[in-house]
């Protein structure tokens, strides 16, 4: 095993004047560190495989170790989430890394500083009883009922299936109004939030909130008076504090030189570009190619969807710097995209 790969948990400030304090080491023992690049950090490991192996046991023991020292790395700094499974092969590209990625991982430093995220589920504390309760106490359910009593059952099949859409059909009405309601309390006080799809109809609500740290007591207080309002119909289970996994989990890619020689010639730019070089030929490159100029030519959107690509990527690979595309210029580049953050 080449442990010269390193794994990757997630970006966090340094400074060698007031360096951070890291847990030691996984429930696995394997060492964990900081690799620094100017005042910010990456936080990582030995990789020692777990991932693409097919062995489900070393997986879940993979997502327990990275979600410990993720938890222990929040309670007291803040820490941008790399996806989980993320490795890179060794120091030196750690480093590239760190600085393809420098601006933007100070950004959202910034965003975050001082928050966490507070993950909320609720669930039906008894699903059977509400679906008895909407059974008896629907009107046209009663009256539907009434009908079919005593009738053959292959005679009422059509009328049972009416009754179950009836049933289905309150019973989400019901779930949106709770799902608004503890939403819509939350979202008041808290930075960012996203609401997730629930698949199951045993949960009602589940989100994720971008919290002030010191706000953690008035979050508790809004659960508690969501009880109260829901009289034990509806269980809470909340999760905090969390890294802002929904909010900032970066997406790591190396591009090679070839990804960048075609953006460049994309875009028709010389062999050296400013940010406002390349803003400049996006701009009048997309003039003509806009998919609305000829919502029926098909060909438009494709080319104005890399004309796109193409400023994404050299505007990330430029960092707002004057840059250069020759061959022997280049250094190792990598694209990071933040997923969830603004």
């Amino acid at each position: 095993m080449d442990y010269s790969s390193k794994y990757l948990y997630g970006i966090i400030p340094f400074s060698e004047n007031n360096p951070v304090t890291i847990p030691a080491a996984d429930s696995d023992g394997t060492e964990i560190s900081a690799i620094p690049y100017r005042d910010i950090a990456c936080v990582v490991s030995d990789y020692k495989g777990g991932f693409g192996t097919g062995d489900r046991k070393a997986l879940v023991r993979s997502i327990q170790n990275h979600q410990a020292i993720m938890e222990s790395l929040i309670k007291d700094r803040e820490i941008i989430p790399i996806k989980f499974g993320t490795k890179l092969d060794g120091r030196t590209a750690i480093e590239n890394m760190l600085e393809s990625g420098y601006f933007e991982f100070h950004r959202i430093l910034a965003l975050i500083k001082g928050k966490i995220e507070l993950d909320v589920t609720a669930f039906w504390n008894s699903l059977d009883a509400v679906l008895k309760e909407i059974a008896e106490w629907n009107e046209e359910i009663c009256s539907i009922k009434s009908a079919i009593t005593g009738k053959p059952y292959e005679d009422t099949i059509s009328d049972r299936v009416k009754i179950g859409a009836i049933i289905k059909s309150a019973l989400d009405k019901r779930r949106d109004g709770i799902q608004n309601k503890i939403f819509e309390c939350m979202r008041r006080e808290a930075v960012d939030a996203h609401a997730q799809d629930v698949t199951d109809d045993r949960v009602i609500f589940s989100g994720a909130f971008l919290i002030e740290r010191e706000k953690e007591p008035k979050f508790d207080e809004i659960l508690d008076g969501l009880n109260e309002d829901f009289r034990g119909a509806v269980n809470f289970r909340c999760v905090f504090p969390l890294p802002p996994y929904s909010f900032s989990t970066i997406d790591i890619k190396e591009v090679g030189y070839d990804e960048i020689l075609k953006a460049k010639e994309m875009l028709s730019l010389g062999d050296e570009a400013t940010a406002g070089d390349i803003r400049e030929s996006y701009r009048n490159k997309t003039l003509g190619t806009h998919p609305d100029k000829d919502p029926g030519n098909p060909m438009l959107g494709v080319i104005f969807e890399e004309l796109t690509n193409s400023y994404r990527l050299l505007n990330k690979f430029c960092n707002g710097e004057r840059c250069s595309f020759r061959q022997n210029d280049f250094k190792r580049f990598f694209y990071i995209d933040t997923l969830g953050a603004k």
